[in-house]
């Protein structure tokens, strides 16, 4: 499948930059696992989700990002200035064409206890990224416009790697309980690490 839409993939969170690029993606449907059984009277099952993805950039970067011209608004001489492309030009610097922008794995699962009207829920995910974990090199050439505060212009920063690069996430843990009265009225209460669903 190919997208032309415009992709951020700054190496820092707080300063993505955009890639004018054609990106061509490569997805391996979800497969998922599931399975239920009873032990000591404990009704017990788990689903367990995993995917790949793969992205490939297809374009050089785009002058018009990289090289682009001074602030003629700034009222100092254009000696003295820098290029405004230096505040965001790193995420499209640090993929060359034909690099992977994805190699990604990911996870998702969850294990639920129930005894009679109670349970135990637990849910979370994972993912790894070969682009980004591990500080991995990129394809940026430039240390004189960097704009990030990493030891290495060609290198991942650290929130890159723990945003981007690899992460396991508890998403839910709690027990709850369902509650009747007569035939009409239902409660559930729910202790911990949920989401809260309203409307």
């Amino acid at each position: 499948m190919f997208d032309r839409n415009l992709m951020s993939l700054k190496n820092h969170p707080a300063h993505w930059g955009t890639i004018p690029a054609l990106i061509l993606i490569l997805l391996m449907p979800a497969q998922t696992f599931a399975a239920n059984f009873s032990f000591w009277g404990i009704d017990t099952k788990y689903t367990l989700q995993g995917s790949y993805g793969a992205a490939w950039r297809l374009e050089d970067p785009s002058d018009r990002i990289i090289n682009s011209s001074t602030d003629p608004e700034v009222p100092i001489s254009d000696e003295l200035k820098y290029p405004q492309s230096n505040n965001h030009d790193d995420g499209d610097r640090n993929f060359a064409k034909h690099d992977m922008v994805n190699n990604r794995v990911s996870l998702l699962g969850d294990i639920e206890f129930r005894w009679k009207n109670y349970g135990l829920l637990l849910r979370g995910d994972a993912f790894y990224d070969d682009v980004y974990a591990n500080n991995k090199r990129n394809a940026n050439t430039s240390p004189d416009t960097i704009s990030t505060t990493q030891d290495h212009h060609n290198r991942f920063t650290d929130a890159a790697d723990r945003f981007s690069g690899a992460r396991a996430r508890l998403l839910d843990a709690y027990v709850y309980g369902d509650f009747y009265f007569g035939d009409t009225m239902a409660l559930q209460a729910r202790l911990g690490r949920h989401i809260a669903a309203w409307g």
